[in-house]
């Protein structure tokens, strides 16, 4: 599987955003319905028909969640590697140190800016 041909495509048809679960080179959807999603490593930066790439490497024992979403303020489709924090407060912490716009609040549906 080439996994940035793979996520480009995720990207064509999810325009807003996607998350998805990578786990054993098998993408699944994702299905947890609270907590907060947090983005720690940029995959892939695309503007316009620029696309930047960062080596990827997964430990495909590990269940992956990877994201992607439109920044509107710079026009850049960012794709993500992502954790999950179940405490808004700890979710910020987490979201500075890795120096994050925003959190996503996955019960209510919301981006919160940091």
């Amino acid at each position: 599987m080439n996994i940035y041909k793979e996520l480009i495509n995720l990207k064509e048809a999810n325009k807003d955003g996607f998350t998805i679960v990578l786990h054993n080179n098998t993408i699944k959807p994702f299905n947890e319905s609270r907590g907060y999603i947090i983005s720690f490593l940029t995959l892939m930066k695309i503007k316009g028909n620029k696309i930047i790439k960062n080596k990827i490497y997964f430990d495909k024992n590990q269940y992956n969640i990877i994201g992607g979403w439109m920044d509107k303020t710079n026009n850049t489709y960012y794709i993500e590697l992502n954790t999950i924090v179940y405490d808004l407060n700890k979710a910020f912490d987490v979201a500075k140190k890795y120096n994050q716009k925003a959190i996503y609040d996955i019960k209510n549906k919301k981006v919160i800016y940091v």
